[in-house]
């Protein structure tokens, strides 16, 4: 919604605010006389924005679906191509963590182990491998699982997986259900056969028993910290397979 009129007729004489703009040429003055105009061309900019908004997000989802890369940073494991900002290259560097982790993952390892055997290589974190300064350089569950169910290591590009509201600049991420994938231009380092084993294995983790049981401490046992209700939840566990 447009707030312009809000604000020049009601907001800002209330609060005795003197209103100036120097491209439209305005001054309210003392008294606060304000051409009705402005109401106008506040709407008007405001769709010129949104139109402007519209514009780029449909040339960056074309661009995608041609298969070029448009973000600024890539996923852990590739590097932007100096000689094409729309295409990335296999990072030989780091690649070969990205396949450890799947690997491993197959094999029966869990997000956990995996972290930790990467923290005692001493093998630097995706952050810290960027640049970025952090606390500890140590490796996360999420940081693993966020690698196992990224389609990019399969070649894949997702069009829709955030959606930013122009007029807030906020921006949220879509459901992973509503994701659209293309065909990219980079090299996979996964086959698909082994990230669809992966997907599985992951939507496994976390199945519910088959047989139903009401736990007798159910609704009674609270943290003693925060006071927060504690759930009971069944989680398998993966056998490590013997190498």
């Amino acid at each position: 919604k447009n707030k312009t009129g809000y604000y020049t007729e009601i907001f800002f004489p209330d609060n005795d605010i003197r209103f100036i703009s120097v491209t439209e040429m305005i001054d309210s003055g003392d008294r606060y006389e304000i051409d009705d105009s402005i109401i106008l061309r506040g709407i008007v900019n405001q769709y010129y924005v949104a139109d402007i908004s519209k514009k780029i997000k449909s040339v960056k989802t074309n661009k995608k679906k041609n298969g070029e890369y448009v973000e600024n940073s890539v996923p852990y494991g590739y590097k932007k191509d100096t000689e094409n900002k729309y295409k990335v290259l296999i990072d030989e560097n780091v690649s070969e963590h990205v396949k450890l982790i799947f690997k491993m993952y197959i094999q029966g390892y869990s997000q956990g182990q995996i972290a930790k055997l990467l923290t005692s290589l001493g093998i630097d974190t995706p952050k810290k491998y960027k640049g970025q300064k952090v606390k500890v350089n140590e490796w996360r569950n999420d940081t693993i699982g966020r690698i196992l169910k990224d389609p990019f290591y399969v070649g894949k590009m997702i069009i829709n997986k955030y959606v930013t509201d122009y007029r807030t600049k906020k921006t949220k991420k879509t459901p992973r259900e509503k994701w659209i994938l293309v065909q990219g231009k980079q090299e996979p380092l996964v086959s698909i056969e082994d990230y669809e084993k992966v997907q599985q294995m992951l939507k496994d983790k976390f199945s519910k028993p088959k047989q139903k049981y009401e736990y007798l401490l159910k609704g009674l046992v609270y943290c003693g910290y925060c006071k927060s209700r504690l759930q009971y939840k069944y989680r398998t566990r993966t056998k490590i397979r013997d190498k």
